[in-house]
């Protein structure tokens, strides 16, 4: 199955297009929680609460870089606590049969060396697409393509801007960088049909629909992963209301919320997190809406 496959497929079962980003950052975890190790513990017991609920989200996104920073050498012997937390994780969500997992990497570099990265994300992990960063170009973003990738495009971040933004002359045109790199995309997709989505945040909504009806006018079913919703600003249900406008296909999209859904637990309550976390699952989605009214079209 590629990419589009399983997003169209997890999309129909759970009625949800909702990324659970989990990010986990120890010292926003309940007090109780002090040890990396504990992290599998947290996240563990809302993946029970949420099978046990039968809360559904369309996709899971751990973000290797919040779990890596966990290993540790000590007396020159090296514990790989995040590398086997993160690999506990998934090993648990995949219990979500059906629901994709997006493994954040970001990765981008010579061809020998992301044929490795893509080798090594592939055996160790198994997901179902990566995050890969196209600054290097297409011999460095190939080695994913077969596997699944989310291609940075249009990020959230605050820096995005300083590159992202720069515009310059295509024929006799004048066009961001952002739209350059959405044409790259397009143009990938054809090496491996079905596997290649763009990674567009939520907080510049302008961008968003610019770059969206650009992918949607080429006829081609491009996956869409949209950050930033929560502390960068970006609003739910904005997005969804502009990508049903151009009749954008929901069922690829997967809009991502990470510390919105992990940090949003009671204070005052730590031994409840579980039940806060569940209910704002159940608030995005609901935001999010009705994700079926444009799955006749691209």
């Amino acid at each position: 199955m590629t990419l589009v496959d399983k997003l169209i497929t997890s999309a129909e079962k759970t009625k949800s297009i909702l990324c659970f980003g989990l990010d986990p950052v120890l010292e926003k975890m309940p007090p109780y929680f002090k040890h990396p190790r504990d992290i599998t513990t947290f996240f563990n017991t809302i993946f029970h609460e949420m099978y046990h609920q039968n809360v559904q989200v369309g996709a899971f996104k751990p973000n290797e870089g919040y779990y890596l920073k966990h290993d540790q050498t000590i007396n020159g012997t090296t514990i790989y606590d995040g590398s086997e937390i993160l690999t506990a994780i998934i090993k648990s969500i995949k219990q979500f049969k059906d629901t994709p997992i997006i493994l954040d990497i970001k990765r981008g570099d010579t061809t020998t060396s992301s044929t490795n990265y893509a080798e090594h994300s592939k055996k160790k992990y198994s997901p179902d697409a990566v995050t890969v960063n196209p600054y290097m170009g297409t011999d460095s973003i190939t080695p994913f393509l077969p596997h699944g990738a989310y291609i940075l495009c249009r990020t959230s971040n605050l820096g995005a801007k300083d590159l992202q933004d720069l515009h310059f002359t295509d024929g006799d045109r004048i066009i961001p960088l952002y739209m350059k790199v959405a044409q790259l995309i397009a143009g990938w997709h054809d090496i491996s049909p079905g596997n290649v989505g763009a990674v567009i945040g939520a907080n510049n909504p302008a961008e968003l629909e610019l770059i969206a009806k650009y992918f949607k006018n080429t006829g081609k079913k491009i996956p869409l992963l949209i950050p930033g919703i929560g502390q960068q600003q970006g609003k739910t249900k904005e997005v969804t209301e502009k990508l049903k406008t151009i009749e954008y296909d929901l069922r690829i999209v997967r809009v991502n919320v990470s510390s919105g859904i992990s940090e949003s637990w009671n204070t005052d309550k730590p031994e409840d997190y579980t039940k806060t976390i569940i209910k704002k699952i159940m608030q995005l989605n609901e935001e999010i809406g009705d994700i079926t009214s444009n799955h006749n079209t691209t």
